[in-house]
């Protein structure tokens, strides 16, 4: 039986290369959301972040590879450094502060939130690991887990507060409301109404209003296919706000769950199927990736995040540059060897 082997000496590169693309794209950009959030201008950190992701006009090898860096590899350094050293150093905490800035380079919100919650289960299932089976507190309520999400609720309410321009000749009371206002806020849009209120409006609009799109709104990288892909979420951003809400310039999308997207390709009996398919496949990378190695943890959970965001932007795995990079970082992080 093979031996999982993990190759610590090259973390460095990974660490370098996250920084370095970050750098990059930070570089391509005339001006960050993230400096009009500081200067407290809302509508100029919208309109920037529109422009900094769906017409982003620089080099497209930077914009994915930052993709993935955010995506991906943060996760993959958080999860990493937590697990080798077995708490929260110092370390840890640095690359945490570091990894939500790089992922609010661009003020999309669920980059962060989803760090976050991948490093918390991660962290939450590597102390399971280590206590007995038996159901303790220990196990039911990690202080680590919940300290980490305290300081990240915090931030991230300071960070949407200030996009909005809450925290302008306020006092400190005021300040504190509109920092846990918008925590309250952005955590609920992401993880309770964010796709909820798309999802259902897919059901209204096809094919009442849409014929089935027979796979025109799948991805069609460098055009292999006989098709010009269709931005479904674009459409169901305008349908869900055909009020004529948001800021003039802002160009929103609206991603909800895939089987949503098999039903506005294919209708309800395949979108039913691939409900199936999905749950065997994640269960599947589950089962093959659990061992005993505490370093499978970090690439176990960008894998697994790879599957959970594909359930929101259908990906061709075999043309796809996030599968490309999270299989050399597996070369370059680990070796197998076999028992003598």
């Amino acid at each position: 039986m093979p031996y999982l082997v993990v190759r610590s000496k090259n973390f460095r590169y990974i660490y370098l290369f996250s920084l370095a693309i970050a750098v990059l794209y930070w570089l391509s950009l005339d001006k960050s959301p993230l400096s009009y959030v500081l200067e407290g201008d809302a509508a100029g950190a919208a309109i920037s972040r529109t422009v900094a992701t769906k017409e982003y006009d620089g080099s497209k090898a930077v914009y994915y590879a930052f993709r993935v860096v955010v995506d991906y590899f943060l996760i993959y350094l958080l999860i990493f450094i937590y697990v080798k050293n077995e708490k929260m150093s110092a370390h840890f905490w640095a690359t945490l502060l570091v990894a939500l800035i790089i992922s609010l380079f661009d003020f999309q919100k669920y980059p962060a939130i989803n760090i976050l919650i991948m490093l918390s289960i991660a962290i939450f299932i590597f102390n399971k690991s280590k206590v007995a089976a038996r159901l303790s507190l220990e196990v039911l309520i990690s202080y680590k887990v919940l300290l980490l999400l305290l300081c990240s609720y915090l931030i991230l309410g300071t960070l949407w507060a200030a996009a909005a321009g809450r925290l302008i000749d306020k006092d400190a009371f005021e300040i504190f409301d509109s920092i846990i206002a918008s925590a309250n806020s952005m955590v609920s849009d992401r993880l309770i109404y964010g796709e909820n209120r798309p999802l259902y409006e897919v059901y209204q609009i096809v094919p009442a209003k849409f014929d089935y799109f027979l796979g025109k709104t799948f991805p069609n990288p460098l055009r292999v296919l006989p098709f010009e892909p269709i931005q479904f979420s674009y459409i169901v951003y305008e349908e869900v706000h055909a009020a004529g809400e948001g800021i003039e310039g802002v160009r929103g999308a609206a991603p909800t769950a895939f089987f949503s997207i098999m039903y506005a390709n294919f209708g309800i009996i395949v979108s039913f199927i691939s409900m199936y398919i999905f749950g065997f496949v994640v269960q599947f990378l589950n089962d093959r990736l659990s061992c005993d190695n505490k370093y499978i943890l970090p690439y176990r959970f960008i894998l697994i995040n790879y599957v959970t965001l594909f359930a929101t932007s259908i990906d061709f795995f075999f043309l796809s540059e996030k599968v490309f990079l999270i299989v050399l970082l597996y070369l370059i992080m680990y070796k197998q060897i076999r028992r003598e």
